[in-house]
């Protein structure tokens, strides 16, 4: 026969509340023993709070055309959170705007790679291969943002605007002035 082990207290509890109160003691046991495990889920949400207002903080400073500050607090907020989509687009933008078209469909990219359905990257991705003159890849990758337009019930206003200066760039590279 299997020893009840906390025969005490079943005079006072039901055996499901004791069983409740031995697993609630568990967990509370676990949590005191274990506390980097807590510690470390509030410190990525720290760094995640951190790359938003350096994100933030960049945008702010894009604005004003403080461009070289902007930058800065956008890597700040890559070393912050290397996963923060938003900070990759901006600093891709800044990227495309100073010339630096290959760079900025790297961070575009990794961008894609961490969120595929992002309708703001495809759009800025498009827009730097246009730039870069790769016409046959702003092609493709404005298909790709004119299907997640459907499937996401968004008419994306962009794309008509982004279709027509595509076709005119194919139009006068065909005609060879391009």
């Amino acid at each position: 026969m299997i020893a009840w082990p906390f025969s005490s207290l079943t005079c006072a509890f039901p055996r499901p509340m004791v069983s409740a109160i031995a697993v609630a003691g568990l967990l509370l046991a676990v949590t005191l023993l274990w506390p980097p495990v807590a510690q470390a889920a509030t410190t990525a949400d720290r760094f995640r709070a951190a790359s938003a207002r350096l994100v933030e903080a960049a945008e702010a400073a894009s604005a004003a055309g403080r461009t070289d500050d902007a930058r800065l607090r956008y890597e700040q907020a890559l070393v912050a959170d290397p996963r923060s989509v938003s900070a990759l687009v901006g600093l891709g933008r800044l990227n495309a705007t100073a010339g630096q078209g290959e760079a900025a469909l790297r961070l575009f990219d990794r961008a894609l790679a961490l969120n595929p359905v992002n309708v703001t990257v495809l759009a800025a991705k498009v827009e730097a291969q246009m730039t870069l003159r790769d016409l046959d890849g702003a092609h493709a990758t404005l298909d790709r943002l004119d299907t997640l337009c459907a499937r996401l019930d968004d008419n994306c206003g962009r794309l008509a605007p982004m279709r027509r200066a595509l076709d005119a760039a194919r139009a006068a590279t065909a005609s060879g002035g391009g």
